[in-house]
């Protein structure tokens, strides 16, 4: 399923397609992860007036469709038993046939708790904006959405777009969520609409898609968050190089195996002569050590790239001479033809240059975080980024 993307989100907005049924809806799992991914965004959850009525309303008419219900359920039940067992059922329980007091209170205690439910799952009212009557006609005349072809919820679904779009300019949300199973809003002509509005809004078809869309959000506000801590790191480790390197001179020990390249023979390195990080990567920066992650003791490793100047020898050696034997006469006095070539080597002279060697290591180090910032390096270990190398034929050394 490929998920809807969105940079960033200001609010959530219900269209009475997406909260059918809402007392079930509001016990489902779903539910409760979008309340808790939107307040992770500090993103509220709104819903036009409109919807609460209508979502009223359906209540209202599902208490007339229940009490019916059971009217039909206990005569077929009835209907079953044998005729000296049938029970005398009570036609009042039908809605029809109810005292209109009566079922206007159950009605009315129906509608109360849709209300009543709507916020204590969080969810604000927005007042209806009153859309002009000429503006709807020329929508439904144009058939500009969310006016389809057959424009018959066009005006209820206008309604509840620029209740929804002025609400959200009003109060500053740049960016919006219209959660609706209503194919009417996901359209170009909303979208058109909505720039004069928003800077994005995003419509979604049901709560799971929209919880996808969220959770995805917030996956990428932690990357973003662990990228723009780990360049602080990477900075810091930047700034504490001459630490690392003269740690990396003074107290390290690197095989001539592990450093030689295939332009010097290992045999030919002789000692070291600098060290210089030249760039760190890969930063992995684990949590506090104390109960608040944003303070104490901290853990990082990163790959260093370091440029070692060593030096080594030279070998230069002298021309060599080589000499052609005449034929030598064998036994018999029969010639040989063949040319016998041999060389005299007169000498080599050993010399000393610098060469330049390139190579990673990772480092393990602590630094002390408080406030955003960090201090006191220490540095806890150094080795291969090959781990089974740092193990088994370690090319580094601690002393």
């Amino acid at each position: 399923m490929v998920v809807k993307k969105i940079l960033k989100l200001s609010a959530v907005y219900f269209d009475s397609s997406a909260l059918y049924d809402p007392l079930r809806k509001f016990s489902d799992a779903e539910w409760g992860s979008l309340k808790e991914y939107a307040s992770l965004l500090k993103a509220p959850l709104f819903l036009p007036d409109v919807v609460m009525k209508e979502l009223q309303n359906q209540a209202k008419l599902s208490v007339e469709a229940g009490l019916t219900k059971i009217l039909n359920l206990s005569n077929s039940t009835n209907e079953l038993l044998p005729e000296a067992k049938r029970l005398t059922i009570n036609p009042q329980i039908g809605a029809a046939n109810l005292e209109p007091a009566v079922l206007k209170d159950m009605q009315d205690s129906a509608m109360s708790e849709i209300e009543t439910q709507l916020r204590f799952n969080k969810l604000n009212i927005v007042s209806n904006f009153v859309v002009p009557q000429e503006h709807m006609v020329k929508m439904a005349i144009d058939r500009i959405r969310p006016f389809t072809e057959k424009g018959e919820k066009g005006f209820r679904d206008t309604i509840i777009l620029y209740s929804v779009l002025v609400h959200a300019k009003e109060v500053g949300h740049k960016s919006i969520i219209l959660v609706s199973a209503d194919g009417a809003f996901d359209h170009e002509d909303v979208q058109s609409l909505a720039k004069n509005y928003v800077d994005n809004l995003l419509i979604c078809k049901n709560i799971k898609e929209t919880c996808d869309c969220i959770a995805d959000l917030i996956d990428r506000k932690i990357k973003n968050m662990v990228d723009a801590e780990a360049e602080k790191v990477r900075l810091q480790l930047l700034k504490d190089n001459t630490q690392i390197e003269n740690y990396l001179l003074q107290r390290c020990e690197f095989s001539p195996s592990f450093l030689s390249k295939e332009q010097i023979w290992m045999s030919d390195i002789k000692k070291i002569e600098s060290i210089n990080v030249e760039g760190i990567n890969d930063i992995r920066r684990n949590p506090a050590s104390s109960k608040n992650d944003f303070e104490g003791e901290i853990k990082v490793s990163a790959v260093l790239e370091l440029k070692f100047k060593v030096v080594a020898q030279k070998y230069e050696r002298s021309p060599t001479k080589r000499l052609r034997a005449a034929a030598v006469p064998s036994s018999g006095d029969q010639v040989l033809d063949d040319l016998i070539s041999y060389t005299v080597t007169k000498g080599t002279t050993t010399l000393e240059e610098i060469k330049e060697i390139k190579q990673k290591f990772t480092i393990e180090v602590s630094y002390h975080f408080k406030d955003g910032i960090y201090s006191n390096l220490q540095i806890q270990r150094i080795r291969e980024t090959d781990l089974l190398s740092s193990l088994f034929n370690p090319g580094i050394v601690v002393r």
